[in-house]
């Protein structure tokens, strides 16, 4: 039978929607224009805890190897250090600002560019990253980093008992089995006056109706998070949290990217696009376009900081947010 408890907080859950094999198929084949014949996925449903809004996959099982050989393929899977991620950049600003954080971890290193990017923005730091993927870790140490290839409870319970001043995953709790305990050993690690820290997409379920995103479903990503499911996460671990994003785009801005992601799937060229191009969908498909619209508008607002550390105000959100963890016995940001 399949468990539909929440993985976070065990709470009670409804079906959020049906995502069978077929639809999958079809959302990908949108996305990338061509999939391999034997792509390895299953039929799910999406579930949503009605204890803390956490919506996740039944069942909770990821997508295959040969699945993330196939999507990790795409160019622009992977962000690069000429191209980092605004996390990246978040991290590297406050670190500069801030000399008491001397080691990080990072779980889900990848082939290292995010460890490479911040080790020469900010000397001095001693860096760890571990990953699964024995040809990512291959990369890290052909970089001269310092690589776990393992999982992060394998490098734990291999006696290794060094706790890190900062401990960083990037879009990985998305796509775990068991999101809570990747969060609890992620907290495990951290030094007592250090901080976790995890990104992911936000996930405003009212966008939903209007655009889903295969590579935001299962098999790919199996839980999708908001504000109440951040703050439990933070509750059933005992922890203080804020949550940090850059603004959100003008709601014009916001509603052209929709309609562009709506329209001109991603392997379609982009060049030649402008706004008249848009304009000329909203004119075809009105109903879509003010249904687009009125999601933007209405999109959560949520309190959260503009830079790590920083005052807290509520605002819209975009598409991706990092969550900072701490120990609740250490002055917050302190």
């Amino acid at each position: 039978m399949i468990d539909k408890k929440c993985p976070i907080c065990g709470g009670n859950s409804i079906l959020h929607r049906k995502y069978g094999k077929e639809s999958c198929i079809k959302d990908y084949k949108y996305l990338y224009k061509e999939i391999p014949e034997n792509l390895d996925i299953i039929d799910y449903e999406l579930y949503r805890c009605t204890n803390c809004d956490l919506v996740f996959a039944a069942p909770l099982i990821g997508g295959s190897e040969s699945f993330y050989t196939w999507v990790t393929s795409h160019s622009n899977y992977y962000p690069t250090e000429e191209n980092p991620r605004w996390e990246w950049i978040q991290i590297k600003e406050y670190l500069l600002q801030n000399k008491n954080v001397k080691t990080i971890l990072e779980v889900g290193c990848g082939e290292g560019a995010f460890l490479s990017f911040i080790q020469k923005a900010v000397p001095g730091l001693s860096c760890l990253g571990i990953d699964t993927t024995t040809s990512a870790c291959i990369e890290c140490m052909k970089k001269g980093l310092d690589v776990y290839n393992g999982t992060l409870e394998e490098y734990i319970n291999g006696g290794n008992k060094k706790k890190f001043d900062m401990v960083v995953a990037f879009h990985c709790l998305e796509h775990v089995e068991e999101p809570m305990q990747l969060a609890k050993e992620m907290l495990d690690i951290t030094d007592e006056k250090g901080m976790c820290i995890v990104s992911f997409p936000y996930t405003d379920m009212k966008m939903e109706k209007v655009f889903i995103t295969a590579n935001n479903m299962p098999p790919h990503h199996l839980s999708h998070w908001n504000y109440k499911s951040c703050k439990k996460l933070a509750e059933v671990l005992a922890a203080n949290m804020q949550i940090v994003s850059p603004y959100a785009p003008r709601i014009k801005d916001e509603v052209y990217q929709l309609l562009l992601n709506m329209y001109y799937p991603i392997w379609k060229p982009r060049d030649d696009i402008n706004f008249f191009n848009v304009a000329l969908i909203a004119l075809i498909h009105p109903l879509k376009t003010l249904k687009a619209v009125k999601c933007v508008i209405l999109k959560d607002r949520i309190v959260t900081a503009s830079q790590i550390g920083k005052a807290t105000q509520k605002r819209r959100v975009p598409w991706f947010v990092m969550l900072i963890l701490e120990r609740k016995d250490k002055a917050f940001m302190g």
